[in-house]
């Protein structure tokens, strides 16, 4: 199994879980579709909710396995990722 089939194999509702115990996480939305998994979190502390979000990845997904696997987008760029 590759890495990134690896975190899509989470379920969305425990991944959901796992995001509601990161640091600042007042609000998240888990969408998994066949070949990708999206976070959208709302924080009160976005550069602790950061690196809890980044300790979560890299123990699912080591960043050395792609540059492009994992996007961090912020402000208007995530929401225009929306549209």
């Amino acid at each position: 199994m590759s890495q990134i089939e690896k975190l899509g194999e989470f379920d969305p509702k425990d991944m959901l879980l796992a995001m509601g115990r990161i640091e600042g996480v007042r609000e998240c939305v888990v969408l998994k579709t066949c070949n990708r998994v999206e976070i959208y979190i709302s924080s009160s502390s976005p550069e602790a909710t950061r690196r809890g979000l980044e300790n979560f990845i890299n123990g699912q997904v080591p960043f050395g396995t792609s540059t492009d696997l994992v996007q961090y987008l912020t402000g208007p760029t995530s929401v225009r990722h929306l549209l």
